[in-house]
């Protein structure tokens, strides 16, 4: 039994193989941070869609609220609700583990789901689908229930609160070798996403937000800035799309409020950008699962 005890010791010890030892010492207290400030621990299953919310703005629009975030994204490009279950069942040690303490962020690679999930006390766990499955509420399960299950059994915060994150359509000109799936037309996969985050949000009342980002990005899509958010008709762009991104997550975990009154300026966007993104958050969240167009402003 001592001999089986060391040996699942030490696997879990490399689950991660570029984790540094002295990383936990590093890292602040679970309940505040190196200088008191209560901190809010995010964790995403999630891939490059993620990346997008996650990494280009968000940790500042938050800390300009007064909100200090520990970030972490499990993340495989392309991984799917499927495929992340998969991996916990099958403990496979190929995800990379990005996360960000302190505004910095650390990429390790050849992670485990388990040593991941365990890695912090997290306050807030999302999921979400890939992409060209989102509009296909077939391929959610019982994946998504699996998961839910999975990982309100073993997070180490029993108050932990659960999202679901709804991505977007692509690009009307977008060239994914899945496109095809919504006969290579926006309108027809944004339609789909929100029927199949619907099923989900219906289907999981233990789901305690949904941000909808695929909606809010529609909505700034009837504007004047128009079908121009991404940087390859897939992935946001670096300015607009990801700020629209960082802003849904914000509103939808911290309150429309807090996003309204914050003042943080990403990418040097305008001022009349910024109140356009967040008018077009404020929409999406108010309504989810349909578009409210967005006028212009002066």
């Amino acid at each position: 039994m001592k001999l089986w005890r060391c040996l699942f010791l030490a696997i879990l010890c490399c689950a991660c193989s570029h984790y540094e030892e002295a990383h936990e010492s590093r890292m602040p207290p679970d309940d505040e941070s190196d200088d008191g400030t209560p901190v809010v621990r995010i964790l995403a299953f999630g891939n490059s869609f993620a990346i997008d919310a996650m990494e280009s703005g968000l940790y500042d629009i938050a800390q300009a609220s007064g909100i200090r975030l520990v970030l972490g994204n499990a993340c495989q490009g392309g991984f799917s609700l499927q495929n992340h279950w998969n991996a916990f069942v099958t403990n496979y040690s190929g995800m990379e583990y990005r996360k960000c303490v302190n505004r910095h962020y650390s990429v390790y690679t050849g992670c485990n789901l388990k040593a991941i999930l365990a890695n912090e006390k997290w306050d807030i766990i999302t999921f979400q689908q890939v992409s060209y499955q989102a509009g296909f509420y077939g391929t959610y399960e019982p994946y998504l229930t699996n998961l839910i299950n999975y990982v309100k059994d073993n997070a180490r915060n029993p108050n932990a609160k659960y999202g679901f994150y709804m991505v977007w359509a692509y690009a009307q000109n977008a060239t994914h070798d899945k496109y095809y799936l919504y006969n290579n037309d926006q309108m027809t996969m944004y339609n789909a996403i929100a029927a199949a985050t619907s099923k989900a949000i219906q289907a999981h009342p233990e789901l305690d937000y949904l941000i909808p980002t695929g909606t809010a990005i529609q909505n700034v899509r009837t504007s004047h800035i128009g079908d121009n958010l991404t940087r390859d008709g897939i992935h946001l762009s670096e300015d607009i799309g990801r700020s629209i991104a960082a802003y849904s997550w914000l509103a939808t975990l911290f309150g429309t409020e807090t996003m309204m009154k914050n003042t943080f300026v990403p990418h040097n966007l305008d001022e009349n950008t910024i109140q356009l993104i967040k008018n077009a958050v404020l929409s999406a969240i108010e309504n989810p699962y349909s578009i409210t167009p967005q006028p212009g402003l002066e």
